[in-house]
């Protein structure tokens, strides 16, 4: 069963503009293997849920980076306030990397509370569950064994990395799952 969404076109289009902006300087700026970074990979999953009016696609981006994407934040706060945190934010004080990059690097920074407001809209597809722990666990596996992609996603310790796979993943996932459906103010549930 598939629900249309009820996204302002206004939100789409903003959204639409956005990423043809952000594709093509990430796509110069980056290698290709930077497009399996799991927010890019989420950036992407919002724009095919525009474009196909399935908001399960929605759900498996709340529930796959929303966490990391708010644990970026807190680590951006941090390091402005001049405290060490998880150093995933350092590039975005590095005076090597252009400024208009760093900018739109922003978007870690609003699209939690982007992903948030479109499930209050569309509300949340439980379906999501189980094809975002398999993408989310895939990637970061692959990242495993790719040290590009491994230097893109949230670890970047490598002697941290088998915990978080095979740990925090899981958990973050199943936990942001209850909360979703704890959240979701539609309570269109399937």
């Amino acid at each position: 069963m598939t629900t249309a969404l009820v996204v302002p076109y206004r939100v789409k289009i903003s959204y639409y503009a956005f990423m043809t902006i952000l594709i093509p300087i990430y796509t110069i700026h980056y290698p290709l293997v930077n497009n399996l970074n799991l927010c890019i990979i989420h950036l992407n999953l919002i724009l095919i849920s525009f474009l196909t009016d399935k908001h399960v696609f929605i759900s498996m981006s709340a529930l796959g980076i929303s966490i990391v994407q708010l644990a970026w934040l807190l680590d951006f706060i941090l390091e402005i306030m001049g405290i060490k945190f998880l150093g995933a934010t350092n590039y975005m004080f590095n005076s090597n990397t252009p400024l208009y990059l760093r900018v739109f690097s922003l978007f870690h920074a609003w699209f939690p509370f982007f992903l948030f407001y479109l499930v209050k809209i569309v509300g949340y597809d439980q379906r999501a569950f189980y094809p975002q722990f398999v993408l989310s666990n895939g990637i970061c596996l692959l990242s495993y064994f790719h040290n590009d992609l491994y230097s893109q996603n949230i670890n970047r310790m490598k002697d941290f990395h088998i915990f978080s796979h095979l740990l925090f993943f899981p958990t973050v996932i199943f936990t942001t799952h209850k909360f979703l459906m704890w959240f979701d103010f539609n309570k269109k549930n399937i």
